[in-house]
């Protein structure tokens, strides 16, 4: 459809350089498809102490890889008993549900129904990013990962594997947060005993948010920026 296009609008860099190194000659834009409406309190990024809580925020489906996150948080109590997984997330209908059912027995096979807990949809979660000590994505790919944005806008750090698209235009790698080999469950497993091991890394990641480039980047008044550019540049307005 190249010659049906006039160009392509994306939401990451990383996808606007693999669509011009598809199709050189086409214009692509990449321009955020969301931004921070406003700072949090600041409060949201003082040093606290360690609730325990893991959090995925992912419709139960098997793109979201959600198992990975699951035999880690099984292993990582085995250490470290005071930790817990909150998954908020719609189940996802697809083949009867098969995948919810899966995951619902991967927990009874471990035993883990004390400390790993399906949520459900959520509609508001602020309080629940808050008092999270870490959001973890394990998709196997992404559009963009909006729910890497709003933790971080909530002052909790992010363990993600380092997919397209998304993840490593959020986070800087041992600022923010930890960007992973993708699907590598060896190495999400070890990253999280680490940071429960040293929970000053934690906070660390919290006190860098505010100040860190790539969150900055989507603030309202810069994505503002970025649309009325474009609409100046194709001449829209």
């Amino acid at each position: 459809m190249e010659d049906k296009l006039s160009g392509v609008i994306c939401a990451t860099k990383q996808e606007r350089a693999d669509l011009l190194q598809r199709l050189p000659g086409l214009t692509v834009y990449a321009i955020p498809v969301t931004y921070r409406e406003k700072s949090e309190p600041e409060e949201c990024f003082i040093p606290k102490q360690e609730t325990g809580k893991i959090l995925a925020v992912a419709r139960l489906s098997e793109v979201k890889q959600l198992d990975h996150l699951i035999n880690a948080v099984c292993t990582l109590h085995e250490t470290f008993p005071f930790v817990s997984l909150d998954i908020y997330g719609y189940k996802d209908g697809w083949n009867q549900y098969r995948e919810t059912k899966r995951l619902t027995e991967l927990v009874q096979t471990h035993q883990a129904g004390e400390y790993i807990h399906f949520a459900g949809y959520r509609r508001d979660l602020q309080e629940v990013y808050e008092a999270a000590d870490f959001l973890v994505l394990t998709s196997r790919y992404e559009g963009f990962a909006m729910v890497i944005l709003e933790a971080l806008s909530h002052g909790c750090p992010v363990v993600s594997y380092d997919i397209n698209y998304g993840p490593s235009e959020l986070i800087t790698q041992e600022k923010t947060g930890l960007l992973l080999p993708a699907n590598d469950q060896q190495a999400l497993g070890e990253a999280l005993h680490s940071l429960y091991a040293h929970p000053e890394k934690r906070n660390e990641f919290r006190q860098n948010i505010p100040q860190d480039t790539h969150f900055t980047y989507y603030a309202k008044k810069n994505v503002q920026h970025l649309w009325q550019a474009f609409l100046v540049e194709e001449k829209l307005r």
